[in-house]
């Protein structure tokens, strides 16, 4: 069996935007007892900032196994990838795939200057990269909320948490 993260990422923030949203995040989540603070988290940049709370089961849609369950809200440019399980999006007009070659590019133009404007080789339709859907893909952002080894997350309180999060949310499911 391979570890697990789900992110659910906000594509469309500044760096400022996020720092604030980021502390709007952690009340919600803390507040509603879906994450407690883990209290063997040492240094700012170290995994598992947060520990399932004793809400964070009604969250899920599979059985809930005790222990290994961490969580971070991540804030910072950063790439966030569906890693061994990467596949490159489908556009959004007429689902032809990306290459792979020409997504990761993409993705680097992304990090280094802001979301790029894709052209499908087929159908000539264009959209934003983070318009190109796919729960295995990959996105750039500046706030990400990620779920370590958690069983299958209930679809209402992804979408509000990423309604919480603003403008254009995403997923990525990544194993490893």
């Amino acid at each position: 069996m391979s570890d697990t993260i789900v992110y659910v990422l906000a594509l469309d923030l500044s760096a400022d935007e996020a720092r604030v949203r980021r502390a709007e995040i952690v009340r919600w989540l803390t507040d509603q007892g879906t994450l407690i603070l883990n209290p063997r988290h040492v240094r700012p940049r170290d995994s598992g900032e947060f520990l399932a709370g004793p809400g964070a089961e009604a969250r899920a849609t599979d059985e809930w196994l005790s222990g290994g369950h961490e969580a971070d809200v991540l804030c910072g440019r950063d790439v966030y990838s569906a890693m061994e399980s990467f596949e490159p999006p489908p556009c959004p007009g007429c689902g032809s795939q990306l290459a792979v070659e020409d997504h990761l590019e993409l993705l680097r133009v992304w990090e280094r200057d802001g979301e790029p404007t894709v052209t499908c080789d087929a159908c000539r339709g264009s959209a934003p990269l983070g318009d190109w859907e796919s729960e295995y893909g990959a996105y750039v952002a500046e706030l990400a909320v990620s779920f370590e080894n958690w069983p299958g997350l209930k679809g209402e309180f992804v979408a509000e948490l990423g309604s919480r999060l603003g403008g254009r949310w995403r997923t990525v499911m990544s194993r490893y």
